[in-house]
């Protein structure tokens, strides 16, 4: 994240690295040497000096394969032995204190002031979310087992460190709430070991997968667009909510919810990106269950839900500009043929062309 980041490191590296740079590589000790010798990217990473990880393979991988690394049996184990509906997606906001403000607080311990709650249940979205002030602990408990459905996997991401410790320290702070509260956490599932693993992995990620490298990865959406797109900028802005007038403090719970509530959308988005992952060629899936139509001029257009699609059996990445594609259609799938162009966002077919559902 930004706050992890020295303030003078785009001083010492100006350049950004290309995705596929070597200088992405993972856990490489011998990474700039390789660099320096000429062996500037992933495709080329000479085996017997890297570390052999499984996420500097899916890297490696990722490179030689169009841009994408899926291991598809991985996540199609890891789906079927957590995920179980309604899905929920969850995530939290706290404040740190040096000086414990309140009864129950040991020295640096955190105050949760809000979550947001995104709950996904027979194809319908809907959004739930908390913000408080002052010492809102109980206020926070209250409102979160009261919304948060009883059954059904809750994903988190990076869920050890943050959330579920965050639950854990409540529960000890509040110890009539622990069994309730031990119901919530034991049924959360971290979103974020598909990528820490190696079992995804694409070139657009440059060596990270938090949420905010991801977002852009699979959807449109972007943290810039927001007024707050940092979770210390959050916490700053908290701060000054609890003090506001008002007028000012109506303006800040917005932008508060909105940076929340982007969080929760964003391992909706994720999740969903990893399920079509978990599609192989050949499986039941109709076409229209990976495309939107949108008519334009003489041609008819193609909006793909997620930047991949599969071509001749291998996991493509797609490119934001628009190209011209041939393809063939049958009743069930649309088949992408071979192209020597990088496979487009927006693909372009003929009007004669007729895709069934």
């Amino acid at each position: 994240t930004r706050g992890g980041k020295c303030m003078y490191y785009d001083d010492c590296f100006p350049e950004v690295p290309a995705d596929d740079s070597i200088l992405n590589l993972v856990q490489a000790a011998q990474k700039y040497e390789m660099h320096e010798e000429g062996i500037t990217t992933l495709r080329d990473a000479d085996i017997d000096r890297i570390e052999g990880t499984r996420h500097q393979y899916a890297q490696i991988m990722a490179a030689r394969n169009h841009g994408l690394y899926v291991d598809k049996g991985a996540l199609r184990c890891w789906k079927k032995a957590h995920i179980q509906t309604p899905v929920s997606y969850l995530d939290f906001e706290w404040e740190t204190y040096a000086f414990p403000p309140y009864e129950g607080m040991k020295p640096f311990d955190v105050l949760v002031f809000q979550y947001s709650l995104h709950i996904e249940e027979q194809q319908k979205l809907r959004h739930v979310g908390f913000i408080g002030e002052g010492d809102c602990r109980r206020a926070f408990l209250e409102h979160l087992l009261a919304h948060i459905p009883k059954t059904g996997t809750i994903l988190v991401y990076n869920m050890d460190g943050a959330e579920k410790l965050r639950l854990v320290q409540l529960a000890q702070q509040f110890p009539e709430y622990e069994e309730r509260l031990r119901a919530v956490w034991e049924r959360m599932v971290d979103l974020s070991l598909p990528f820490s693993t190696g079992n995804v992995y694409d070139i657009r990620m440059a060596g990270f997968y938090s949420l905010k490298r991801l977002v852009p990865v699979f959807s449109d959406y972007s943290y810039q667009d927001l007024e707050i797109s940092y979770g210390m900028d959050a916490v700053e802005k908290w701060r000054e909510y609890c003090t506001a007038d008002a007028e000012k403090k109506q303006e800040i719970y917005g932008q508060l919810e909105q940076y929340c509530a982007m969080d929760t959308y964003a391992e909706y988005i994720v999740y969903h990106a990893l399920e079509d992952m978990m599609v192989g060629f050949g499986d039941s899936l109709s076409p229209m269950s990976f495309i939107k139509t949108h008519k334009k001029g003489n041609g008819m257009f193609f909006l793909l839900r997620q930047k991949l699609f599969l071509m001749n059996g291998s996991a493509v990445c797609v490119a934001k500009k628009c190209l011209v594609l041939q393809a063939a259609v049958d009743s069930r799938f649309l088949f992408l043929l071979p192209s020597e162009q990088i496979v487009p966002y927006w693909i372009i077919l003929p009007n004669n062309v007729q895709v069934s559902s």
